[in-house]
C-alpha cells in the first residue's frame, strides 16, 4: 500500500521519483541546482557524465581555473568539460590571498580559452549566460 506521506512525480524522461511531505507544486519544476566543483577529481565526475546529465535543464555543474591551476584536470580537457552541458558554469574559485586577483584570472582565461579552443559563442555561455540564468529569479 502507498505512503499516503509521499508524492510521486515524474520527470521529463517519464521517470519516477518519491518525495515525502511535499506537495507537487513545489516540486516542480524543481529549483536550479548549481554542481560546485563537478569537475574536480574528488567529485568523481568527467565530461561524459555530465553529458548525461544534460537533459536536467536544473543542473549547472561548475568547472573551476583552480581545478586547473593545481592541475586536478589537464588544460586540454577544458573545452570538452565546458561544452559537455549545455548548463556549465565556469567560475575561479580564487579568492586566497597568494591567488590570482581577479584581472589576473580574467587575462589567463582568456589566454586558456583561447589556447584551448573554447570559441566565443562557449566562452560567453559558460561566463556570463549560464551563470545569470541560474541566479535568476524567475524559473522556467
Amino acid at each position: 500500500m502507498p505512503n499516503p506521506h509521499q508524492r510521486q512525480y515524474r520527470t521529463d524522461d517519464n521517470r519516477r521519483g518519491v518525495t515525502g511531505h511535499e506537495v507537487a507544486d513545489r516540486l516542480w519544476p524543481p529549483p536550479r541546482l548549481l554542481l560546485t566543483h563537478a569537475t574536480h577529481p574528488m567529485s568523481g565526475l568527467n565530461a561524459a557524465d555530465l553529458s548525461e546529465l544534460a537533459t536536467l535543464w536544473w543542473i549547472y555543474p561548475e568547472t573551476t581555473a583552480l581545478t586547473y591551476l593545481l592541475r586536478r584536470r589537464e588544460f586540454d580537457e577544458l573545452p570538452t568539460i565546458a561544452a559537455a552541458h549545455p548548463n556549465t558554469v565556469y567560475s575561479s574559485d580564487l579568492g586566497q590571498p597568494e591567488q590570482l586577483d581577479v584581472g589576473s584570472w580574467l587575462e589567463h582565461t582568456t589566454r586558456w580559452f583561447r589556447e584551448t579552443g573554447v570559441d566565443d559563442a562557449l566562452a560567453r555561455r559558460i561566463t556570463r549566460r549560464n551563470p545569470a540564468e541560474l541566479l535568476a529569479p524567475d524559473r522556467r
